[in-house]
């Protein structure tokens, strides 16, 4: 009897213990599923790192390759630059050449020995002096003749049917406001004076009254001319003396008088003997012009290959400090942290970086990229994001600034960011539309705290991102100009771009 119940005793106490073996290996088995869970998706967002840091490199090397192009073009534009040095050396050649057939000119000059030793004087003179302005006043108040020169203006021939104001001379005074305006040959009357290659002499008559501002260009004069009498400022003699090198035509000196005998036969033979020097001083202002464009470019060039490696590299800095950072963080966590971690990641990743593709992407990508840009500042900081822009627009404005329309990828990524990091705005709106001199205009408003009053400039310059616009803009051919808004807040980025005329003249110009 006390025997069975010891057995019957030891039989219970196996019993549990397998009972309590039972249940740690299921317990056991359990934790070990937990585990292999865990592991594929840990193993399953390491695969997804992998991917997407394949992604951040594979558009470093699109940056690369962007800026081995850029390099090309910057490399092309050096060459280019050697040119015009070559053409201006050239240019000093033929000056030098003239000024010796000008002496030659003088020995045979039949008349007195004054009016040789002044064209002597002025010939030397306009050579010594440096700057072209200089040598049209020293030309304006020098020639001799019973009236003054009261207005001097200096034309450069564009294409064959166009002329653009250069400099000029109201009586004492210089008129630099109406550099750069393009006038039609035919709204003038040089014609004749362009394909003679002779001077021409012109009074003012009611068909043709100041010859010397054509088209618009007299109503505009006017405004600069403060207080001026009309009547009495009124030219009554004209003198056409066209400019040629090397027997082509590149612009038109135009004299004017307030007395009807303004011009004397020793004035125009004067200024038809020094006429050669004129032109060449206006041509090595053309091409001094032209030197400091492509200098421009290439430096606005440079930049902005500055600014996309470095922002290609701070972009690749960021995931893998991120990555690192994640992948601790997983092996450390449990599943639910994990999965906010990898959506953390997830949208870091997906925030837009401008592409660094051809012109041929279409003008819509531009669009589809300010909504993208649009809906991640509404998501990040609640923004109430609103556009207006017409696709007909962007498409025109991708005509006409070519290879350069990938720049507004860069300028709208760079303000939006601005507006998200920085500002602290509620409202953005973005814009683009057609001034009524068809200029394409964009603005950027937002009504944050403003650059211009957080730095206490109307025209802030610190800040890369700033820079970056700056350089982007002026690469692209457009003008920036910082602002406010409508009621004084916040910061107003708006970039112009001239008309299409004006457009192409300024890429022929760099080209």
């Amino acid at each position: 009897s006390g025997e069975l119940k010891s057995r019957s005793t030891e039989i219970d106490s196996l019993k549990n213990n397998l009972s309590d073996s039972a249940e740690r290996e299921n317990k056991l088995r359990r934790d070990l599923g937990m585990h292999r869970d865990r592991e594929t998706r840990l193993e399953q967002a390491i695969a997804g790192f992998k991917e997407e840091l394949h992604g951040v490199q594979n558009k470093l090397n699109a940056a690369q390759q962007k800026g081995r192009t850029l390099e090309q073009k910057n490399n092309e534009l050096l060459a280019n630059i050697e040119t015009l040095r070559a053409n201006l050396n050239d240019q000093y050649a033929k000056e030098k050449k003239l000024q010796g057939e000008l002496k030659a000119a003088i020995a045979r000059e039949k008349g007195s020995r004054e009016e040789g030793h002044l064209l002597s004087e002025i010939a030397n003179k306009i050579s010594n002096l440096s700057e072209f302005h200089a040598k049209l006043e020293f030309i304006r108040a020098s020639i001799p003749g019973e009236g003054s020169v009261d207005r001097m203006m200096v034309y450069s021939l564009h294409g064959e049917d166009r002329l653009r104001y250069e400099v000029g001379y109201h009586q004492d005074r210089s008129v630099t406001a109406l550099a750069g305006r393009m006038v039609a040959l035919s709204e003038t009357v040089y014609g004749q004076a362009l394909a003679s290659l002779r001077p021409q002499e012109l009074q003012r008559s009611r068909q043709m009254e100041d010859i010397d501002l054509p088209g618009e260009l007299l109503s505009e004069f006017r405004k600069k001319i403060e207080g001026g009498d009309q009547k009495t400022d009124r030219m009554k003699s004209f003198l056409l003396i066209p400019l040629a090198e090397s027997e082509k035509v590149i612009g038109l000196l135009v004299l004017a008088s307030r007395m009807e005998t303004g011009f004397s036969e020793l004035r125009i033979r004067l200024l038809a003997t020094i006429a050669p020097l004129i032109a060449l001083a206006l041509k090595y202002e053309l091409n001094f012009a032209e030197l400091r464009l492509y200098r421009n470019r290439i430096n606005n060039i440079k930049q902005v290959i500055r600014y996309q490696q470095s922002r290609y590299v701070r972009i690749a800095d960021h995931f893998n400090r991120l990555s690192t950072r994640v992948l601790d963080r997983l092996r450390q966590s449990n599943g639910q942290e994990g999965d906010e971690l990898v959506q953390e990641v997830r949208s870091h990743a997906d925030a837009p970086v401008p592409r660094l593709g051809s012109q041929g992407e279409g003008y819509m990508s531009l669009i589809e990229w300010i909504d993208s840009l649009g809906s991640r500042a509404s998501s990040a900081i609640g923004l109430d994001f609103q556009q207006d822009v017409d696709p007909e627009l962007v498409r025109e404005l991708s005509e006409r600034i070519g290879v350069s329309f990938q720049n507004l990828f860069w300028i709208i990524a760079e303000a939006i960011d601005n507006v998200i990091l920085h500002s602290q705005a509620q409202k953005l709106h973005i814009q683009i539309q057609k001034t009524d001199d068809q200029h394409i205009h964009l603005s950027i408003i937002d009504n944050g705290e403003g650059l211009i009053r957080t730095s206490g400039s109307a025209d802030p310059t610190r800040g890369s991102g700033l820079k970056a616009i700056r350089h982007l803009t002026e690469e692209s051919g457009g003008a920036l100009e910082l602002d406010r808004d409508e009621k004084g807040h916040g910061l107003a980025i708006r970039i112009d771009w001239p008309a299409r005329e004006q457009m192409a003249l300024l890429n022929n110009g760099a080209n």
